[in-house]
C-alpha cells in the first residue's frame, strides 16, 4: 500500500509499510516522502525513514536520519552510502540555522551528496561538502531524480542559488534594459512590466511548497496544456475575452485575481511585453525564489535595483538599507506596536520593522514548542500518549502562530505614498520580504486615510522628501490649514509639514525616528520649528550622516537623523504647567512695558512715535525671548549626539558593510542611556 493516507488519528508509512502515531512531524514527513515518489520517482525500496547515523570519526555522537535516499535498492541493502539525506519539521515558520547545522551533521555522517530541510512552510536543497563544519555550503536549486546521471547529478551540484548582490542587481536591471529595447518600452513602464512578471512568479511559488521551480520549460509545457485543453473550454464561455487570449496572459489574469484584495493592478491591465521576451526574462530568474522569506542578500540586492532604477530613471529617491536597519534597530519595534512610514517609498522601513517582529514571534512560539516538548516528555504517559499529547499543543501553538503573524500584517503595519507607482513597489517589496503589506495606501502621507489618524502610532519611522514646497490649489484637499506650522504661509517646505505630521500621529509616550536636513536644527530662520518641537516632545538622539549618504541619489544636503520621544500625558501636562506659569509672569511685564510706552506714545510727535515703537516691539521681542530661554531651561535634559563619518554606503551607492558606524551609535545610546538611568535615581 501507498499514498498519503491518514486514519483513526495515524499515518501510514510506505517506507515501514505500518501505521504509526499521527503527530505533526510524521504528517509533514510522510507527505514529503510521497514528493519524493511522485515528483522525483524515487521507489520505497531506495528509502529508510528514522535511520540511526553514527560519527565514528568524530567521537560517540549519535543521529537518526529522517529520510534517506540512496542511488538504487541495491546501494540501500549493501549499506552503502546514500545520495540524499531529508531532515523535516513541523513548524510553519522559516527554517533557522540552527536545523541547518544539525541536519548537515546528518548528512555529513551519511557521506550524503545533498541536504534537504522541509517544513510546512518551505523546502531548501544544500549540496553536502563533508568536513565543512559549522559553516554551511552553498545552497542549490533542486535534487536530482531518480534516473539522473553522474552528469546530471554533477550539473546539481554546481547550480547553486546562493548568489551575491551585486549579481542579482545586475540580473534585475538587465532584465529591465532587455524590456525596454525588446519592447521600446519607456524607464518607468518597463518597470511596471517587471512587476507584473515577478508577481506573476511569487504567485506560482506561494502554492508551491515543495521547490519546484517556475521556469521557461514549464511556461513552454503548460501553454501546450492550456491550447489543448483549457482554453477551448474557456472560449465556450466567454469567446471575447479569452479568444486572443495566451497562456502568459491566462496566468497574468490568475495572479490579478489572487492579489485583488490588494488593488495592486487595474482590471483592465495586460502584459504588454511580447511572450519571447516575457520567457527569456523568466529564463534567466529561474533560479531565484522570490517569495522565500529571510533571504537578506536578496531582500538588500532588489532594494538597490529599486534605488538605481526609480532614482536614475524615474526619479525617485531611496533610503540605504545600512541607514533603514539602523533607524529601527535604534527604536527596537516590538509585537502589539503599532508602526506607519508616512512617506513609505519602497517600504524599506516597514519590511525592517515587519521581520523584526516576526522573528520575536517565531523564536517566542519556537520557545513554547521546546518548553512543552520537555514538559510533556517528562510526563508518566505511553510513548503513543505523548505523541498525541504534543501533537494536540502544537496545533494550538502553530494556530496562535498564525493569529499572531495575521495581527502583525493586518494590524500593526502602515504606510502611504502619494505615488502611485512607489505604493505599488512598496506592496511588491513587502511581500517579497514576507508580507505585511495589507496597510500601504496609495495616498498623500500628510492627510489622513482609512486607519491613518492622529494619535494612533506607537513609533514613525520615515524619510520624507525634502526641499519641494506644498501649495493648496484650486480642486485638492486642502492640506496648510490642517498644520499650525504653516499658519500665515502660502506654502511650507516638505519636510517641515513631515515634522508636525509624524507627531500628530502619534500616540502619548510614542517614539519616531526620522531622516531631516540638518538646517531644521541650526538655521535661525527654522528657530519656530524647533520650538513647536520641543513643545510637543522630547529630543531623544540625534546622528549627523555624512554627505555620501545620500549623494548617490543626488541629494547633497547634508542630514541627521532626529529621534523624538513624544510627551506623555503627564509630561504634557507639567509642561503646559510650567511654560503657562514663566509666560504668565512675562506676559505681565510685557504689559507694564505697553502701558508705560502708551503715555510716552501720547505725548510723542509723529517721528517720535515711529521711534517709540520700534524701541516697543524690540522690548517684548527681548521679553518673549527670554521666556522662551527660561522655559527651555525649565526643561533642559540631556540629548545624545553622534556624528559618523561612515554610515556603510560610499558615494557611488555601494554598500561598505565593514566600515559602518552606525552599529557602534547603538551600543553609545545604550550606554548613555544606562548612565543617564542610574544619574536619575531611577
Amino acid at each position: 500500500m501507498t499514498g498519503f493516507q491518514i486514519k483513526d488519528n495515524k499515518i501510514f508509512c510506505p517506507l515501514k509499510n505500518d501505521w504509526l502515531i499521527l503527530t505533526p512531524e510524521e504528517e509533514v514527513r510522510q507527505k514529503y516522502i510521497q514528493v519524493l515518489i511522485q515528483d522525483y520517482g524515487y521507489k520505497i525500496e531506495q528509502m529508510e525513514q528514522e535511520f540511526s547515523l553514527t560519527n565514528s570519526d568524530r567521537g560517540t555522537g549519535r543521529a537518526r536520519a529522517d529520510i534517506l535516499v540512496w542511488r538504487s535498492e541495491e546501494d540501500r541493502k549493501a549499506r552503502k552510502k546514500p545520495l540524499i539525506v531529508v531532515e523535516c519539521k513541523s513548524d510553519n515558520v522559516v527554517i533557522r540555522e540552527k536545523d541547518y547545522y544539525q541536519g548537515m551533521n546528518y548528512a555529513s555522517w551519511a557521506g550524503a551528496k545533498f541536504f534537504v530541510t522541509h517544513n510546512s512552510k518551505e523546502t531548501r536543497f544544500f549540496q553536502v561538502i563533508d568536513d565543512v563544519l559549522p559553516n554551511l555550503p552553498e545552497e542549490i536549486l533542486n535534487i536530482p531524480t531518480f534516473d539522473a546521471t553522474e552528469k546530471e547529478i554533477h550539473q546539481l551540484l554546481t547550480e547553486t542559488k546562493a548568489f551575491s548582490r551585486e549579481e542579482f542587481t545586475n540580473l534585475l536591471k538587465n532584465c529591465h534594459n532587455s524590456i525596454r529595447n525588446r519592447d521600446a518600452l519607456d524607464p518607468a513602464s518597463a518597470f511596471d512590466e517587471i512587476s507584473k512578471l515577478l508577481f506573476i512568479k511569487i504567485n506560482f511559488e506561494r502554492q508551491d511548497k515543495y521547490g519546484k521551480i517556475f521556469t521557461k520549460k514549464f511556461i513552454e509545457e503548460q501553454e501546450e496544456n492550456f491550447d489543448k485543453i483549457i482554453k477551448p473550454s474557456l472560449v465556450a464561455g466567454d469567446p471575447v475575452k479569452f479568444g486572443g487570449m495566451s497562456y502568459i496572459q491566462f496566468m497574468f489574469e490568475n495572479t490579478k485575481q489572487n492579489f485583488r484584495d490588494d488593488k495592486l493592478f487595474e482590471d483592465n491591465e495586460r502584459i504588454r511585453v511580447k511572450d519571447s521576451t516575457f520567457k527569456d526574462i523568466v529564463s534567466k530568474l529561474e533560479k531565484y525564489n522570490l517569495s522565500k522569506t529571510g533571504d537578506d542578500i536578496k531582500g538588500i540586492a532588489f532594494e538597490k535595483f529599486l534605488g538605481q532604477t526609480f532614482r536614475g530613471e524615474i526619479g525617485q529617491f531611496f533610503t540605504p538599507r545600512s541607514v533603514v536597519d539602523f533607524i529601527v534597530q535604534f527604536l527596537e519595534p516590538k509585537e502589539g506596536q503599532k508602526i506607519i512610514d508616512p512617506a513609505s517609498g519602497s517600504g524599506g522601513f516597514l519590511i525592517k520593522a515587519f521581520q523584526d517582529i516576526l522573528g520575536q514571534i517565531e523564536d517566542d512560539i519556537q520557545k513554547k514548542k521546546d518548553e512543552k516538548r520537555e514538559e510533556i516528555e517528562k510526563m508518566d504517559l505511553t510513548q503513543e500518549e505523548k505523541a498525541k499529547k504534543l501533537n494536540e499543543e502544537f496545533v494550538i501553538l502553530n494556530k496562535e502562530l498564525e493569529q499572531r503573524e495575521w495581527h502583525l500584517a493586518t494590524k500593526c503595519i502602515y504606510g502611504t505614498d502619494k505615488n502611485s507607482r512607489m505604493a505599488r513597489t512598496s506592496k511588491m517589496n513587502m511581500i517579497m520580504h514576507g508580507d505585511g503589506h495589507g496597510g500601504v495606501h496609495h495616498h498623500d502621507g500628510l492627510l489622513n486615510v482609512a486607519q491613518i489618524e492622529e494619535n494612533m502610532f506607537d513609533l514613525v519611522i520615515t524619510n520624507p522628501p525634502f526641499g519641494a514646497s506644498v501649495f493648496d490649489e484650486v480642486g485638492e484637499v486642502p492640506v496648510l490649514p490642517k498644520y499650525k506650522l504653516s499658519e500665515g504661509k502660502s506654502s511650507q517646505k516638505t519636510e517641515i509639514l513631515f515634522i508636525e505630521r509624524c507627531l500628530n500621529l502619534l500616540v502619548a509616550g510614542g517614539k519616531m525616528g526620522v531622516v531631516l536636513p540638518e538646517g531644521i536644527l541650526n538655521n535661525p530662520s527654522l528657530q519656530y520649528v524647533r520650538e513647536f518641537t520641543q513643545g510637543k516632545a522630547k529630543i531623544l538622539a540625534v546622528v549627523s550622516l555624512p554627505v555620501e549618504t545620500f549623494i548617490s541619489s543626488k541629494a547633497s544636503i547634508k542630514s541627521s537623523i532626529i529621534f523624538i520621544q513624544k510627551f506623555s500625558e503627564e509630561e504634557k501636562a507639567n509642561y503646559e504647567k510650567l511654560s503657562n506659569e514663566i509666560y504668565g509672569r512675562y506676559n505681565e511685564e510685557i504689559k507694564k512695558v505697553e502701558k508705560d510706552f502708551e503715555e510716552k506714545l501720547k505725548k510723542a510727535d509723529k517721528d517720535e512715535k515711529k521711534i517709540l515703537k520700534t524701541e516697543l516691539k524690540g522690548l517684548i521681542e527681548e521679553l518673549v525671548s527670554q521666556a522662551k530661554k527660561e522655559v527651555k531651561k525649565a526643561f533642559n535634559y540631556p540629548i545624545f549626539m553622534a556624528e559618523v563619518t561612515n554610515s556603510g554606503i560610499t558615494s557611488t551607492g555601494a554598500m561598505d558593510f565593514e566600515g559602518n558606524e552606525l552599529p557602534l551609535v547603538i551600543e553609545e545610546y545604550k550606554k548613555f542611556e544606562k548612565e543617564l538611568f542610574n544619574y536619575q535615581g531611577k
